[in-house]
């Protein structure tokens, strides 16, 4: 059930899980892929990530500073590999799971949601919002749309979340956005026992006309919003 959808900024979400985790106390905490922004110490006590945290922390000092950081349990992989959720259920079950700024680069993203629902009850997971992704620009000024390593772009209808791959073909779009990329706020929400999702790969795109593909991917992007 996905409950508590936001589209807040991102850091007064932030401040409520961790007011929440503040008071529940538990002992086991994952946080996945977020040791390149550990925002959630002192509570993790587990990060599953493709990333050394030795690495980011000569890139980024400041890790230092968070109190613990270093006597976390640290799993190392690639979140989409079988093997990598191995090492994580040896680690489980967990009371809470964060997830925040992963899903939009996962190769499998619904098996990867999947997944966290069998480890935990309960988590927090955000994403770019929609806006971001169709936005130019938003790096450094490059002419292209959204984040280049982001293969989703992520909304939400119905409590369910939805998954669209971000087709080559959004670039050549007339819409942009003139919200500057500051004011774009992250998609975030709370979820309890699962998380409805809808992912629209290439099965349900194959269609034998291109045009047909393209307009069903329209006209669900419409029925999001996503332009609007």
């Amino acid at each position: 059930m996905i409950h508590s959808i936001s589209t807040g900024p991102i850091t007064e979400e932030e401040q409520k899980v961790v007011e929440y985790l503040s008071q529940k106390k538990f002992k086991k905490v994952l946080d996945l892929g977020g040791i390149h922004r550990p925002w959630a110490r002192p509570y993790v006590t587990h990060y599953a990530d493709l990333l050394q945290p030795e690495t980011w922390a000569k890139r980024y000092p400041e890790m230092l500073e968070f109190a613990g950081f270093w006597d976390c349990v640290f799993i190392h992989g690639d979140l989409d590999s079988a093997w990598m959720w191995e090492q994580i259920h040896r680690e489980g079950p967990f009371d809470f799971v964060i997830c925040t700024q992963l899903i939009e680069h996962l190769l499998n993203p619904k098996q990867v949601l999947s997944r966290m629902t069998f480890i935990s009850n309960e988590g927090f997971i955000s994403v770019p919002h929609k806006l971001f992704e169709l936005k130019k620009g938003v790096h450094w000024d490059y002419p292209f749309r959204g984040a280049l390593p982001h293969r989703w772009i992520c909304t939400i209808r119905d409590g369910i979340f939805n998954l669209y791959p971000k087709l080559n073909f959004i670039e050549c779009l007339e819409f942009d956005s003139d919200v500057s990329t500051e004011a774009i706020p992250d998609l975030s929400f709370w979820w309890k026992t699962d998380i409805p999702v809808n992912v629209i790969d290439d099965s349900k795109l194959d269609f034998s006309d291109p045009k047909e593909a393209l307009d069903f991917y329209m006209i669900e992007l419409n029925n999001n919003n996503v332009f609007g």
